[in-house]
């Protein structure tokens, strides 16, 4: 009857140590798949890493960009000042060349008008010519009728001395005729001069119109000249203008693409936040699922001691006889309690082990992502060794 008791408990703990064998082979099976799943989740941190140094480096360029595109939008308000300042000056420049240009025209209309009056001076020294010559044939005539009136005093003279009366008044006559000839030889003279002044000012007149049309013609020349650089500077200022248009549409542009590339790192950031939620969520499977081995490895081991030390204290009288017959027996049930033992204190270092990385990684969560790779390295190396060992 005893036999048979110890019979069925040896059943029990094959079926129990069965049972464990089990359980441990189910933890191995988890534990390959968390494997797994951690070398998926270290693949993806490497392209998470990857990822976030790309970004990170775009996000330099990104604040170099902004810097220069600050930078050169300040350049372009100080040129587009500048170019309004010197559109400014040579507005005024512009308008003080119009201003002198119109003067120009005004004294060109005046020496129009003094071409007139020229002109009119021309017509007026001819007829000061024509009634110079009038008056010179008028002054022949009256020279010619003077003589004639001499020569009719003298035959006078000689017809009259019988008679004083007539003599008097042929005279009177003579001396009359000889004043006229007096006053119009003085005002042949004064027309004379008259005739000269008019002809220095015809000679001055002429001299200073040509001297107006020279300047009119360099005038004109100037403002020609004026005209097509105006021309050309306003070619260059579209040209300019177009440049700027162009470079405007360029930022414009790469304004868009970083648009494009902010919004493409903020989802790479937010697929980082879920890789790292996920993590986070897998890792704390694999704690929940390490605690539960434990317990149950606890457990397991508790009620083993306990059955043995039952056994042993309700069999300690009849184990003497016992352990003769059934030395061999014993001896291989010591070697697996022994080998179970062994795994038992391998799965607790195991346990330990997963413990302490899951604090680290805990930890390591607090940190940068690049930290979280170094430690997520420092888990596999440590898991690889852990693994190593077991096997």
């Amino acid at each position: 009857m005893e036999f048979d008791q110890i019979v069925k408990r040896l059943d029990w703990l094959d079926e129990d140590h069965r049972k464990n064998k089990t359980a441990l082979a189910d933890a191995k099976t988890q534990l390959d798949s968390l494997e797994s799943e951690n070398k998926a989740l270290r693949k993806k941190v490497k392209e998470l890493t990857t990822e976030m140094s790309r970004l990170s480096t775009a996000a330099g360029r990104m604040a170099e960009f902004d810097t220069t595109l600050t930078q050169h939008r300040k350049e372009i308000s100080l040129f587009i000042a500048d170019v309004e300042k010197r559109r400014e000056v040579n507005q005024a420049e512009i308008d003080k060349r119009y201003r002198l240009e119109f003067e120009g025209i005004n004294k060109s209309l005046d020496a129009k008008k003094i071409k007139d009056t020229l002109n009119e001076l021309k017509r007026d020294v001819k007829v000061l010519n024509e009634e110079d010559m009038r008056r010179s044939r008028a002054m022949s005539e009256s020279q010619a009728k003077t003589e004639e009136m001499l020569r009719s005093a003298e035959e006078s003279q000689r017809a009259i001395r019988s008679s004083d009366e007539s003599r008097r008044q042929e005279s009177k006559r003579v001396a009359d005729l000889h004043g006229e000839v007096s006053a119009m030889r003085k005002r042949q003279d004064e027309v004379r001069e008259k005739t000269d002044v008019l002809a220095d000012a015809m000679r001055r007149t002429e001299v200073r119109l040509n001297e107006i049309l020279a300047s009119e013609s360099d005038r004109r020349q100037s403002q020609t000249n004026f005209v097509e650089t105006q021309a050309r500077l306003q070619v260059e200022r579209d040209r300019a203008w177009k440049g700027w248009q162009e470079s405007f549409d360029t930022l414009a542009k790469q304004t868009e693409t970083l648009d494009a590339q902010l919004q493409a790192w903020d989802s790479a950031q937010r697929s980082v936040k879920r890789a790292q939620e996920a993590y986070e969520e897998i890792t704390t499977k694999f704690e929940r699922r390490i605690n539960e081995i434990t317990e149950i490895q606890r457990l397991a081991e508790d009620r083993f001691r306990q059955e043995w030390v039952t056994f042993k204290a309700d069999d300690q009288k009849r184990w003497t006889s016992f352990t003769l017959s059934q030395d061999e027996f014993r001896k291989d049930t010591h070697g697996d309690v022994a080998k179970m033992d062994e795994r038992v204190t391998t799965i607790e270092d195991l346990t330990q082990t997963q413990q302490d990385i899951l604090q680290q990684t805990r930890e390591a969560n607090e940190q940068l992502l690049q930290a979280l790779l170094a430690q997520v390295h420092e888990l596999l190396s440590s898991y690889d060794r852990i693994m190593g060992t077991s096997k």
